[in-house]
Parts: structure tokens; C-alpha cells; sequence
């Protein structure tokens, strides 16, 4: 092995050790934004380091921590070092690094390959545990899944007595099971609702999350009532509020309601939508916000008044909605862009700004009306008669919603039109200086 390849080696080496570290403190790399930048400070003696911002709530100030790692003379992790301004952080993170940092002096690559290998071994833990208790194999389609009591009790052990991130982890997987029987349901559901506030990591939770989905039962509401209630628990509680909103009931909307006021009103308003007429009882509630400073919040409670079948305001008159079947011509291009739902409005303004008549204001505002109204992986499409350059055309639209806060906007047209609508988007984002 040359030198410079050893050191890239023991960079890797570093990094991964680092991420493994992380995860299995309970801290999620994911959502420390400046955790890339270990990535790009790998020097060439095998040393990296790292700043990190770290925040247990909302309300928590950020404290920031200086991560160092080191590589010594040849291909071994020497130390791992934290040091930062806050003291609770400092003895923290070195009770952590201390905990899962190997020996003092050095790991090795066969130390590193163990590691790994120990890994792959917690990943496979929950299904060498159901062949040990003679279940049959559970399907890697999660859609057909379904455990019985004794598939779910090996689950739960596995998870309960593992130390191991990974193995918790597929247990997790696993268990998004939508097919279990209710009984299996409520079981697990509470067992769940029981684990949510014991790990910070809150990928981890939003594990835990998309396995309630799947188990959740209406007489989960009050316990998943007391954890939304637990500020201590912070934005991880966003994913229980969905969560409630699968339950169909009606003390569920009760329980979103009180969240419209604080920093869970956008995800008790989807949970709100999910429920549709049972949440109708909570409208005065959600009208209230229709007038929120935050647009994405007037939004959410608009579309949940709807999803409820209740007016909010005239809509626009619906006229170039078509079907599926339609397509454009063979000679016109596409042109797509990916936005944040606060973005579209801007897109589309974009779109009338090339054309000289057929789609403005009222062209926005109608296809706007039908995208508040769609629900995830929905598509919408629109044609519309235009002006553009003296002469008429048509302008093809579509809206895909891959979540509640991203829509895919399409436009099919005349070539030099689409060159047109993309020049000015380019320049509406990215203006000369």
C-alpha cells in the first residue's frame, strides 16, 4: 500500500468511525448541519476535524463543540478529543467518545474491520431471532406484512435487550406491518409509544414514527396526548401528529387542536387533514390561522378546512383541468423544476410572465386551488390556450405532489416558449449582480 492511499484509507477509517460514534450515542449526523465538514478536513497525516452544532430542543440554545480526530504514524485511530464552550456539552460528548472510542492508543484496521463486521451482524439480529423462535420469514414488502403475538414479542426483545443503533433499528423496519391484527396492533402500538422518549436521536424516532402508522389504534390517543404535550421532546413530536391523525377519531382532532397555536401548528394541520370530516368539530380552531404569519401555515389550515368539506373562500372557477389521457403535441419540449410549496406561486408567475395572454393571475390562482386540495403522490394537469409572441399556442402544466411541502411543476410548450419561461426562472433565482 502506497502512502497516499493509506492515508485515504485511514481518512474513510476516520469518518466512518465518527458517523458509527455518533449514531450509536444517540446523535443523529443527519441533522448536525455541519457535519459535512469533517468530509472536507481529512489531512494528509491522517488527521480530520469537525465543528458541530448540537441542540437537544427547540428551545435549547445551540451549543457548538470542536470534534478532533486523530491518526497517528500509521493506520490506526489514535484519539478522539471534544472540546466546548459549554461545560454540561463538554463532560457530555467526552463520556460518549470515551464510551465507544475504542482504546486510547489506536483501533487498527482489523479493529475497524470488526466494527463493520459487527454491524452486518446487529443489522441481521431480529430475523436470526424469528428463525431461532420458528416464525416464518416476514416479507420485504412492508405492504403485506403482518405479525402475530409471537413474531411481535421476539421483536420487542430484540430491540429491548440489543445495544447495538442498526439492530434497533431494523426492528423498526420490521415492524411496519400494516396487515398485524388489532389486537398485535395495540400491543405493539403502546410498546412503541413507551420507546419514543427514550433515545434524542430523532431520526430514530421518526423510526418509531412510520411503525406507529402502520399500529396505531384509537386507543393509543391519550398516551400519544401526553408525549405531543412533552415539549421536553421538542420537533421530534412533528411525526406523532400524523401519527394521531390515522387514529379516526374524534378526540384525535381534539388533541391536534390544542397544538394550532405553537411550533406543532403545520403538522397538527396535516394530522387534521389526514382525520377530514371527524376534524370538522375543530374548523373554528383552524380558522383562527387562516390569517398566520407563517404562509406555509395558511396554507395547511386552508387545506384542512377543505379535506374537513367546508368552505374557506370562493374558489377560482375550475376550467382547465384534464385528464390523464391527454398529451401534448409531439413537437413541443418539457421543462420541470422541483419547489418548495411557497415557491410555486413564483413559478407559475414566471409562466405568465412569457406569455401574452390565457394564463396570469387567474391561470395561478386556479391551479393553485387544486393543489391545496391534493393529497401525496397525486398528479394534476392543466392546458391552457395562450398568447405568446402573436400567435397562439397552449401551455401543458402539470403538478405532481411528492409531499405536502414539495410540489414537481411540468410544462410542455413550443420550444422557444420553454426557452423563454426557463431563461426567466433562471433569472427570477439567480439575479446578475
Amino acid at each position: 500500500m502506497t502512502e497516499n492511499s493509506e492515508m485515504v484509507v485511514v481518512g474513510e477509517i476516520l469518518r466512518r468511525h465518527f458517523v458509527w460514534v455518533l449514531l450509536e450515542a444517540g446523535l443523529d449526523p443527519e441533522q448536525l448541519p455541519e457535519t459535512h465538514a469533517l468530509y472536507d478536513s481529512i489531512q494528509c497525516d491522517g488527521a480530520a476535524g469537525a465543528l458541530l452544532r448540537f441542540q437537544s430542543t427547540e428551545e435549547e440554545a445551540v451549543a457548538v463543540a470542536a470534534i478532533k480526530l486523530a491518526g497517528g504514524g500509521g493506520p490506526k485511530l489514535v484519539r478522539i478529543e471534544a472540546t466546548c464552550g459549554s461545560e454540561a456539552l463538554a463532560k457530555r460528548l467526552a463520556g460518549l467518545f470515551g464510551a465507544y472510542a475504542g482504546s486510547q492508543d489506536g483501533e487498527s484496521y482489523r479493529d475497524q474491520h470488526r466494527i463493520d463486521d459487527e454491524d452486518s451482524l446487529a443489522w441481521r439480529a431480529p430475523e436470526r431471532a424469528l428463525i431461532a423462535a420458528g416464525c416464518p420469514p416476514i416479507p420485504c414488502d412492508r405492504r403485506t406484512r403482518k405479525l402475530d403475538s409471537v413474531a411481535a414479542a421476539v421483536l420487542m426483545n430484540v430491540y429491548e435487550t440489543s445495544v447495538a443503533f442498526r439492530a434497533r433499528e431494523r426492528v423498526l423496519f420490521l415492524l411496519q406491518a400494516p396487515k398485524t391484527g388489532n389486537q398485535v396492533k395495540d400491543l405493539l402500538g403502546r410498546w412503541l409509544i413507551d420507546q419514543f422518549p427514550r433515545f434524542e436521536n430523532r431520526r430514530h424516532r421518526d423510526q418509531i414514527g412510520c411503525a406507529l402508522l402502520d399500529l396505531v389504534c384509537p386507543g393509543h390517543v391519550d398516551a400519544l396526548a401526553r408525549l405531543i404535550a412533552n415539549e421536553s421532546l421538542g420537533a421530534s413530536r412533528s411525526v406523532l401528529c400524523s401519527v394521531v391523525g390515522k387514529t379516526r377519531t374524534l378526540s384525535g382532532a381534539q388533541v391536534l387542536a390544542t397544538q394550532l397555536g405553537g411550533s406543532l401548528a403545520a403538522p397538527a394541520l396535516n394530522g387534521l387533514a389526514v382525520l377530514g370530516p371527524r376534524a370538522a368539530g375543530e374548523a373554528s380552531a383552524v380558522r383562527a390561522i387562516l390569517s398566520d404569519s407563517r404562509p406555509a401555515v395558511r396554507r395547511l389550515a386552508k387545506r384542512a378546512l377543505q379535506r374537513m368539506g367546508l368552505a374557506v373562500e370562493p374558489s377560482p372557477s375550475i376550467s382547465h383541468l384534464i385528464s390523464g389521457e391527454s398529451s401534448p403535441p409531439a413537437q413541443y419540449v418539457e421543462w420541470s423544476v422541483n419547489l418548495d410549496i411557497d415557491d410555486l406561486a413564483d413559478a407559475l408567475g414566471v409562466v405568465g410572465s412569457v406569455t401574452q395572454g390565457g394564463f396570469g393571475t387567474a391561470g395561478a390562482a386556479e391551479i393553485a386551488s387544486v393543489v391545496e386540495a391534493m393529497r401525496v403522490d397525486e398528479i394534476r394537469r392543466f392546458k391552457f390556450p395562450v398568447q405568446f409572441r402573436g400567435e397562439p399556442y397552449e401551455i401543458w402544466l402539470s403538478v405532481f405532489l411528492d409531499d405536502n411541502d414539495s410540489p414537481d411543476l411540468w410544462l410542455a410548450a413550443h420550444p422557444d416558449l420553454v426557452l423563454e419561461v426557463e431563461t426567466a426562472w433562471r433569472k427570477s433565482r439567480f439575479p446578475s449582480p
